[in-house]
């Protein structure tokens, strides 16, 4: 009865290779016309296309055909050249070319997709070699001992462990042992129950049973990737010319595009062998012989599909030479743009893969090659951005700005952020004194870099030519950066510190290219963004000192209008303030009195100011500047209206008039400036606008109120911009009321110059537990604080 079984078997075996005879064919071809892969000119031909690489019988099904497909050996001809392999001469086995058809595209094109397993559970038979009579007589299902089993893959072989307690061996088998795999019907079962994977090995076989037939293709599946990503790294290794190596990388391309296998996975480990071709030496040396367009050539199906990935240190040394040697290429935008944008949105840290931080400043520098190179960049930051007003993806902003200041440091110098001040910017407004302090060593109040060579000597790693090419290339990329608002607020920030090394900011290629940079902060009417024009904190050097006339940036070009427009933007938004226009006299009345002269009328008006403030406390110094603004036309009309301001000032803060007033609901900005201009407020202790509508404009009106010690703004629009601007003039406040306004901890910070405050309403305000803290540390008179319903509640 057994040997019936098996002869029963064998002929239906036979019977079904014939039926089967040229499907195999069909598939191949139709999906190798339907894929699109450019050959390399220069790389020499092969004929066919390479469907498997290793030996294999009429029983074994095709890789690229679903199970049940035989190959045979009219389908599958052997081609005439072979490759070393560690086990000899390995066959290499090429399909035959056929005329394309609807219906065999169609085919190739339904055929399933199935996910590679890297561990799992499948019942497994241990038996002899199905080849010999006695292994057809024991695979029969009388004789086979089932057991269930765990199944590992790993890079070199696969592991079985049995799931029984009693025998917890494992069991390791190479991929080099593998002779032939094949799916076949179990004993009794029709071909519609295809459920069972034999691996013949060199001297036994292994059966691996699945649940049902798609689990079963995916294991036979992966095994197929296993061994043929093992056979091709050994193929390649050993050999012996650059056409066979390209044939064989050829080849499997082509199998990880046209493989059942959908996962990426199967795509990244034809990377992973590039890069063990490139550490190895001898290997590496066949490689090299091969020109680099044609190895982009043959990775450029996988490159164009994989992504999350993250391509290793050789592959970016080997690619960045490419951008090197041919920086015109087409592959640039067709090939390793979409890579380079995946890089930027997915990677996290280029602090510890700096190659691949490289590869990506290789890849712009390539682009400015191009004769429409601003253009071209234009488009791929656009790209990158979106067509959304918020960009999706929140690390492609600090990984384009890690590559560009990585690429801007045109020598290890310490960066400018590094180099301290006395507690104020003086030190930073002549340049001889700065090179002077920064060539040499002191105490922590001066600046502490290493600079001891010469400053036209800090970029001597890179020519002339390089270093023009490599400030145009990221400056650019930093300016069209800017373009986008929500970048520009988080680019501000990044920028804020000065990261740019003393090589970089003597250079005149940069000061030209960082100025529209810092011009577009300065028009970014958002306080976050023009704030960081100064100092990250006091003491600090900020992009104000630097372009200040006489500064380190500062330039005939430039001719201190970027210094105007910053302290215009600063004073006009937020920092209309005592304190920072006392900062400004002490420190930057030499160049606001310079440019002054020359016709800024945006200079005059701070002059103005100075004098309304009475920030100027010598005689000389009031003098020098009315003489400033009487030198000029406008300077004399704007000294004529702040002498009547000046006048109405005092006419008001005379003694008289109530010390009481309360304004009706719904009053604005415009009745609370009528009222204070019609009378004598000299008196005035308590103001109450609850209910109103005004808003931070009517700051400066409160402020003209030095006598005040009640105030209540409940349920204003009453900012944190105007509470910094009271908090430094009504040093005598005593009662404030902010219930229900919208007021925030960068507001609530500036209360701490109010020394005379003693009762504090903070209900419904955004209030941190931090600032409540400092608060009550820094106000010593502060004796009731009401802060419900905040976070400090």
């Amino acid at each position: 009865i057994l040997l019936l079984n098996s002869l029963r078997e064998c002929i239906i075996l036979v019977v079904k290779s014939k039926m089967t005879r040229g499907s195999c064919d069909d598939i191949i071809s139709s999906r190798k016309r339907s894929a699109t892969m450019e050959d390399d000119s220069q790389s020499p031909s092969v004929s066919g296309g390479s469907c498997c690489s290793w030996p294999v019988d009429e029983d074994s099904s095709c890789l690229y055909c679903p199970p049940g497909v035989g190959r045979e050996s009219g389908i599958h001809s052997a081609a005439s050249n072979h490759v070393s392999s560690p086990h000899g001469s390995v066959t290499g086995i090429h399909a035959r070319q056929r005329s394309s058809s609807a219906e065999e595209i169609s085919r190739a094109s339904t055929v399933t997709r199935y996910k590679p397993i890297y561990e799992g559970d499948i019942l497994v038979s241990r038996g002899a070699p199905y080849s010999s009579v006695l292994g057809r007589i024991f695979s029969n299902r009388l004789f086979k001992r089932w057991e269930s089993c765990r199944i590992k893959f790993l890079d070199r072989c696969f592991t079985c462990q049995s799931n029984a307690t009693s025998s917890p061996i494992i069991h390791s088998t190479p991929y080099d042992e593998i002779r032939q795999l094949a799916i076949v019907p179990m004993s009794g079962k029709t071909e519609r129950h295809r459920t069972c994977i034999r691996i013949t090995l060199t001297d036994h076989q292994i059966l691996l049973k699945a649940k049902n037939a798609h689990i079963c293709n995916q294991w036979y599946y992966t095994l197929h990737w296993r061994n043929r990503l093992n056979y091709g790294r050994q193929a390649l290794m050993h050999a012996p010319s650059s056409e066979e190596m390209q044939a064989e990388l050829k080849t499997m391309v082509e199998y990880a595009t046209l493989c059942c296998i959908s996962h990426e996975d199967v795509k990244i480990s034809v990377l992973d062998v590039l890069t063990d071709i490139l550490t190895m030496k001898d290997g590496g040396r066949v490689f090299r012989l091969i020109p680099p367009v044609s190895v982009v050539n043959i990775f450029q199906p996988i490159l164009l599909r994989v992504e999350n990935y993250i391509l290793s240190d050789a592959v970016c040394m080997y690619f960045s030479q490419f951008f090197k040697l041919y920086p015109r290429s087409s592959h640039l935008l067709q090939v390793f743009a979409p890579l380079v944008l995946q890089l930027l949105k997915h990677n996290s840290d280029f602090g510890k893969r700096p190659q691949v931080r490289d590869f990506i400043a290789d890849f712009f520098l390539a682009l400015m090659c191009r004769n429409d190179c601003e253009k071209v960049i234009s488009e791929f930051v656009a790209v990158a951005h979106g067509p959304c007003d918020n960009c999706p993806h929140i690390r492609i902003l600090s990984n384009f700005v890690a590559v560009c200041l990585a690429s801007l440091q045109l020598s290890k110098s310490t960066p400018i952020s590094a180099l301290g001040c006395n507690g104020h910017a003086d030190t930073f407004i002549n340049k001889d004194i700065e090179i002077e302090n920064m060539s040499s060593g002191g105490s922590s109040n001066e600046f502490t870099a290493d600079m001891d060579s010469d400053p036209s000597d800090l970029s001597n790693e890179y020519t002339a030519e390089q270093e023009t090419r490599i400030m145009n290339c990221f400056l650019l990329i930093l300016k069209l950066l800017c373009e986008y608002p929500d970048w520009r607020r988080s680019l501000a920030p990044l920028l804020q510190p000065i990261p740019f090394t003393k090589a970089a900011l003597v250079n005149d290629n940069f000061v030209r290219g960082v100025i529209p940079i810092i011009d577009s902060f300065a028009s970014d009417p958002r306080c976050e963004v023009h704030t960081c024009l100064l100092g990250i904190r006091d003491g600090k050097l900020g992009w104000f000192h630097l372009f200040a006339p006489g500064g380190l940036l500062s330039c005939e070009e430039d001719d201190g209008r970027l210094f105007s427009h910053m302290l215009t933007s600063l004073v006009n938004c937020c920092y209309k303030r005592r304190k920072f226009m006392w900062y400004l006299a002490k420190y930057f009345m030499s160049p606001i009195l310079l440019l002054a002269s020359r016709g800024d009328t945006a200079m005059m008006d701070i002059l103005c100011t100075m004098l309304q403030l009475e920030m100027l406390d010598t005689a000389e110094a009031r003098l020098e500047v009315i003489s400033t603004l009487e030198s000029s036309k406008e300077g004399h009309e704007r000294y004529c209206t702040v002498c009547q301001e000046i006048s109405k000032l005092k006419e008001l803060q005379s003694r008289g008039g109530p010390t009481m007033l309360s304004l009706p609901p719904k009053s604005s900005d415009s009745h609370l400036a009528q009222i204070l201009d019609s009378g004598w407020f000299g008196n005035l202790e308590s103001l109450s606008l609850a209910f109103t509508n005004v808003t931070n404009n009517s700051a400066e009106l409160i402020t003209r109120l030095p006598t005040l010690k009640y105030l209540n703004l409940w349920c204003t629009q009453f900012g944190d911009q105007g509470l910094q601007i009271i908090s430094d003039s009504l040093v005598n406040l005593q009662v404030l009321n902010l219930c229900e306004t919208p007021v925030t901890d960068k507001g609530l910070v500036s209360l701490v110059s109010m020394k005379s405050l003693r009762r504090l309403n903070l209900n419904s305000t955004k209030l941190s537990s931090h600032t409540f803290d400092r608060l009550k540390k820094q106000l010593p008179l502060l004796q009731e604080v009401d802060v419900r319903y905040t976070e400090a509640w």
